[in-house]
């Protein structure tokens, strides 16, 4: 405290310290924008023209790299970025808001990546700076997704995917993996996004199965008391689960708010939960 009040002493007698502060407007240098879409911060502060850093010190909410869903997506952006963000926006056709994290896997080429996220070329390009459409295995890379992809991250029910691997071997090929986990060639090459002529290569990693799981196995029921400054979206974020699976679990209504100190039941992940 009393570093504060010396401070606050300088900044009020200047002069009497040898200080020469310069005059500051009396004016806003932030402001409130509505994107409309859920956004990761990356690609936000890509839009915006500032650092990743710069943003997620503006917005400290968001603790989990995105804005929360459901239309609570506001941000706070320096006022002079605005007009870039919104013309980014714009010419992105708000399409690139969440992202995926992949690390490149052996005989992938951006063209295969791109078609798997139902991103594009282009666009993984701009995001990960990449002057050139080459790759090396085991780059990670920063992908946009589609709007297909939020609407079916938001409308997910209370399951997990759980997806079987294969490394290729000396002498396979696809019609033998295929017998040997009970599927199709047509399913494999779904799964892994291979063209029709792909050679596979000794040590490819494959998807060979992909099963729904209950989350009876690694998630457990709850009951939360909503706090003051809580909304569905908010606790949605907090446990990683959607707003429609509260509503479900709950019975609630569309247009029904949620108030302090109401109980609601969740089926969570605790690997998951926020700090």
């Amino acid at each position: 405290m009393p570093k504060l009040y010396a401070v606050a002493d300088i900044i009020m007698h200047p002069k009497k310290y040898g200080f020469h502060i310069e005059p500051i407007s009396n004016k806003p240098v932030i402001a409130i924008v509505k994107p409309g879409v859920q956004m990761n911060l990356t690609i936000a502060a890509e839009f915006a023209g500032i650092s990743t850093r710069e943003l997620k010190d503006l917005n400290p909410a968001y603790r989990r790299g995105v804005t929360a869903p459901n239309g609570l997506n506001h941000l706070l952006l320096p006022i002079n970025k605005v007009k870039h963000f919104r013309r980014e926006l714009a010419q992105n056709r708000n399409a690139n808001m969440i992202t995926h994290h992949h690390r490149v896997k052996s005989g992938e080429s951006l063209g295969l990546i791109a078609k798997r996220y139902h991103s594009s070329i282009k666009t993984i390009q701009k995001v990960n700076k990449l002057k050139t459409t080459n790759i090396r295995i085991g780059q990670s890379l920063t992908i946009p997704a589609s709007p297909i992809s939020l609407v079916n991250r938001q409308h997910r029910v209370a399951t997990h995917m759980e997806v079987q691997h294969y490394v290729v071997q000396s002498g396979d090929n696809l019609w033998n993996i295929a017998h040997k986990y009970k599927t199709s060639v047509a399913k494999l090459k779904q799964l892994n996004s291979l063209s029709k002529n792909t050679v596979l290569h000794q040590g490819q990693r494959l998807n060979v199965s992909t099963t729904s799981k209950k989350t009876a196995a690694n998630h457990k029921t709850i009951h939360y008391k909503v706090q003051n400054g809580d909304s569905l979206s908010v606790i949605a974020q907090r446990y990683d689960i959607s707003v429609a699976e509260i509503k479900k679990w709950n019975n609630l209504a569309n247009n029904k708010y949620i108030k302090q100190g109401q109980q609601l039941k969740l089926v969570i992940d605790p690997r998951k939960v926020q700090a």
